[in-house]
């Protein structure tokens, strides 16, 4: 299925493309032990920041966690069987949210989540379009 999408003002298109796949039973298997691996290296990341930041009020440069990577699959001998850049990505993920978390303004943090916690549902442009729509 495809979508084209024009925007007016700058005349630029845009298109969406829609695919299902079907993977075997071994591509499913893989895809989930990746996912699980990049978990793992995301909470293992994070918790070693939180160490670091509790004993010396600094926490680990994303070039730094990455180096840690290769010390990991040597400890965690079941990391080397996933995708290498997947695991980079979670790190990358990660200092992504760390870098919105300090732009972002306190009290627009406050408002949005009190916000979200008394919506329970946050509706998309998609639901606004004519389409069933949830009720909380």
């Amino acid at each position: 299925m495809m979508k084209t999408k024009t925007d007016e003002t700058k005349n630029l298109h845009f298109k969406a493309f829609r695919f299902k796949i079907h993977p075997s039973d071994e591509q499913k298997q893989l895809i989930n032990q990746t996912i699980g691996c990049c978990r793992f290296v995301y909470n293992y990341i994070l918790n070693e920041n939180i160490k670091s930041f509790e004993k010396t009020k600094k926490r680990y440069t994303e070039t730094a966690a990455k180096k840690l990577l290769p010390g990991l699959k040597e400890t965690f001998k079941w990391l080397s069987d996933s995708d290498s850049i997947a695991l980079q990505a979670s790190i990358e993920y990660q200092y992504e949210g760390f870098k919105k978390y300090k732009e972002q303004p306190k009290k627009e943090l406050k408002k949005r989540a009190a916000k979200k916690c008394a919506e329970g549902y946050t509706p998309t442009a998609y639901d606004f379009k004519g389409h069933p729509t949830f009720k909380s």
